[in-house]
């Protein structure tokens, strides 16, 4: 999907700004044995992806449509 789309993101990719959080994030469920996981401000859907590979049961949802 394109922002031109009408949609903030143009790609998948963790974005500059938060993507350093995720295997800080990732450890810290894993070490709580956490097993499902809602994404609320989820933006692009990036951790969600990584969380879904890791084998958590994730939901993510963005309220903003241009993605800010």
């Amino acid at each position: 999907m394109s922002s031109s789309d009408g949609y903030g993101w143009s790609s998948a990719d963790p974005p500059d700004s938060c993507g350093y959080l995720a295997e800080p994030i990732l450890d810290i469920l894993g070490a709580l044995e956490v097993g499902s996981v809602l994404d609320l401000g989820s933006g692009n859907g990036s951790l969600c992806g990584r969380l879904a590979e890791r084998g958590f049961d994730v939901a993510g949802a963005e309220y903003d449509a241009e993605g800010h």
